[in-house]
């Protein structure tokens, strides 16, 4: 059982959180406080920290970031930080020097899939172990300088010696990549595009990444393996992808693509409040298959997929982004079209048709 301590202006706002994670037998509310500088002189049991940040309570971002910061030097705690549309901007810029998951919730408290987020986030927290949190306290740097989702890595720019590297790799490579990137949604969607895809996904290496709990893993790869029939592989060390297969990530894992073009563990993971991360695969894969690559973002909370579009676009590949109005949570698939990163915006079943009609033909020369 997660151990969590929540930070609230209101009353009504801990009632709210409380029964998010009391739903679950994962979480038990060790303790709430009032969002002042009192929070920093007790006694801190809990594994992870939720702090709510909603305007009626706290208007002063910088006295907020300020308590943040001083809470964890002094104790410790992963934190997971609950705001609103409005303040997006001020803490989206903000470059936190400590594991800082960011929920941005844009729509109703109350639905399903968003205390689900909610809670996989603090799941996530949980797992932020002491060592790398002491590496946090004990940088003078800022750790994470850059997001693309609820919190995120460090995207290192990309060097003229890596295009060279990428171009090679590509030169020698004959498989076609189809990437795909979803969280809160995603699973449906997913299902609903690989339904009547099989032969049609046996002429590509299919790489999955997708945001989920433990305890729908082996039930969502069951019905991938059933609905396509083709055979689904957990990514692993070492395993080299292949045409005609389907790859999993797996649940707070992290790996990226090689330059050699098999699986490695991403050496930043450490780096990751949030994993798998959708930007770091999609990067380091666009890093080796250039052209080859089609790239699809799928419903989900927050921004993870971005710059990994980003990348796939510099590098040749073709972007397509879920058609807002039609993802349960359309911040990832908004997030691409707000940046200009797609090609094509299409709901579910024209995103299958697509695929089927065009392949990796297009050669991509709309870039």
């Amino acid at each position: 059982m997660i151990k969590v301590g929540v930070i609230c202006p209101q009353a009504r706002q801990e009632t709210w959180i409380r029964q998010v994670l009391n739903d679950s037998t994962d979480f038990f509310v060790s303790g709430t406080w009032l969002p002042d500088r009192s929070v920093l002189t007790d006694e801190h049991a809990e594994q992870v920290v939720v702090f709510i940040l909603f305007t009626q309570g706290i208007e002063d971002l910088v006295s907020a970031k300020s308590l943040l910061a001083d809470l964890f030097l002094l104790h410790g705690k992963p934190m997971v930080l609950i705001s609103e549309p409005e303040q997006e901007p001020g803490l989206r810029v903000w470059n936190a020097d400590f594991p800082v998951l960011r929920i941005f919730l844009t729509d109703s408290l109350h639905l399903p899939e968003v205390k689900e987020e909610i809670r996989e986030q603090v799941r996530i927290g949980s797992y932020i172990g002491p060592e790398v949190l002491k590496s946090f306290r004990q940088s003078s740097e800022p750790v994470i300088r850059q997001e693309s989702e609820v919190s995120g890595p460090i995207y290192w720019p990309v060097t003229e010696n890596q295009q060279a590297d990428a171009s090679e790799s590509a030169g020698q490579d004959d498989r076609s990549v189809l990437l795909i990137g979803a969280s809160t949604g995603g699973p449906k969607v997913i299902l609903e595009i690989f339904k009547g895809m099989g032969p049609f996904l046996r002429e590509y290496t299919v790489i999955v990444v997708q945001h989920l709990s433990h305890s729908f893993l082996e039930k969502f790869k069951s019905q991938i393996e059933t609905i396509t029939q083709l055979p689904v592989v957990m990514i692993a060390e070492g395993v080299v992808p292949e045409r005609g297969t389907i790859y999993l990530t797996p649940v707070r894992r992290q790996f990226i693509m090689g330059q050699d073009g098999f699986f490695i563990p991403d050496p930043n993971r450490h780096l990751y409040p949030f994993m798998p991360n959708i930007d770091a695969m999609f990067r380091s894969t666009a890093l080796v298959f250039r052209t080859k690559i089609m790239a699809v973002i799928l419903s989900g909370l927050g921004k993870d997929g971005t710059e990994g579009c980003r990348m796939v676009r510099t590098f040749g590949g073709t972007v397509i982004a879920q058609e807002p109005a039609t993802a349960a949570v359309d911040s990832m698939p908004g997030a691409v079209i707000s940046e200009g990163l797609h090609h094509y915006q299409f709901p579910p079943r024209e995103i299958y048709r697509f695929l089927k009609n065009n392949g990796i033909r297009l050669k991509h020369a709309h870039n």
